[in-house]
């Protein structure tokens, strides 16, 4: 038996991470809508899924030294780490010492990745607190991507050739499943390329979900936001903070906790607070307001120095600092 795999014997982190997203892609894969008690597996799969990720990240820490698993590092000992008692490292810390101690750059190179992993955590808070789930389809499809980049981090990160026997095999199995997923999304995607494509036309801009991050979250003006793919819909000004944190992973209240400024605002046109800045996103639409579906670019709206609310300037007006409804009623006062 090689080293690793007595180490394994002791604390497993890889064994029991590729087992955790084993079994949540056998629970997704085996559900039916039409048995009642198959919503119990989706809510064990999300619990599965978030700590089978966790774990298989830690264990890259873990490969770096063993005190690299414990959130309070100072308090690492020998004895805790064996037998399993001690808080463990958060998916943030968990991530910044990847990068900082480690010295691996695979979530800088690519934002996309840290936010599709990170997403499934969001999912089982919100399940854990609140009871939220997302639908089938939804879960589905987060969970492909998520998985997609843990592949990549295990082939970059963790060479197979160290792998025990049952690691490997378990590697193979949630490949096996997870080929079967990105084949269903994609053939749903085909399927609502028309549909897509109408919807473009006819009402001009679609998004990235922020349940299932495909392209397919609809905007339209007189309708809630909704999503073709996975069914997701909400109010508009709900629909907007939901995007600009699963999307964006913008939260307003530290945001506002550090004098920062949340990219939610008030439309010019319909007045809805659903107006979402997407600069630096993947949609690149500039200002996209959730309610009514009107869009300006970065240079087409001025903030307003008395109100702060957006408001679009003519050509001749580019910037002036003050709405025309301050305008006004700085006039009134007068």
């Amino acid at each position: 038996m090689s080293e690793k795999a007595e180490q394994q014997i002791e604390f497993g982190l890889l064994e029991n991470g590729l087992e955790f997203i084993y079994s949540a892609l056998c629970m997704l894969s085996e559900y039916d809508a039409n048995r009642p008690d198959d919503k119990r597996k989706l809510k064990h799969a999300v619990l599965h899924l978030s700590a089978g990720v966790e774990l298989v990240l830690k264990e890259r820490l873990r490969q770096e030294h063993w005190s690299l698993v414990f959130e309070d590092v100072d308090k690492a000992n020998d004895t805790d780490y064996k037998s399993g008692n001690f808080r463990s490292v958060s998916f943030d810390t968990c991530v910044q010492r990847l990068k900082s101690i480690c010295g691996i750059a695979f979530f800088e190179s690519d934002r996309q990745r840290k936010k599709f992993l990170s997403d499934l955590r969001d999912k089982r808070h919100r399940l854990e607190h609140f009871g939220i789930l997302d639908s089938i389809e939804a879960l589905t499809s987060s969970s492909a991507k998520a998985l997609s980049v843990l592949l990549t981090f295990i082939n970059e990160e963790l060479p197979p050739d160290d792998f025990s026997r049952i690691e490997f095999d378990m590697l193979g199995n949630i490949k096996s499943i997870l080929s079967d997923f990105d084949a269903l999304n994609a053939g749903r995607m085909k399927d609502l390329q028309s549909e897509i494509e109408r919807a473009v036309a006819e009402y001009g801009e679609v998004l990235q979900c922020p349940a299932c991050f495909q392209v397919a979250f609809l905007l339209r003006s007189g309708y809630n936001p909704s999503c073709l793919f996975c069914g997701y819909s909400a109010e508009p000004e709900d629909a907007a903070h939901e995007w600009v944190w699963a999307i964006c992973k913008i939260s307003e209240y530290e945001v506002v906790k550090e004098g920062g400024e949340y990219p939610v605002y008030y439309c010019p046109e319909c007045h809805s607070k659903a107006l979402v800045s997407t600069t630096g996103q993947a949609a690149g639409l500039g200002y996209v307001c959730f309610a009514c579906g009107m869009t300006w670019s970065d240079d087409e709206l001025e903030f307003c120095a008395e109100c702060s609310c957006p408001f679009v300037a003519s050509k001749d007006d580019l910037g002036m600092t003050i709405c025309p409804e301050c305008f006004d009623y700085r006039i009134s006062k007068d």
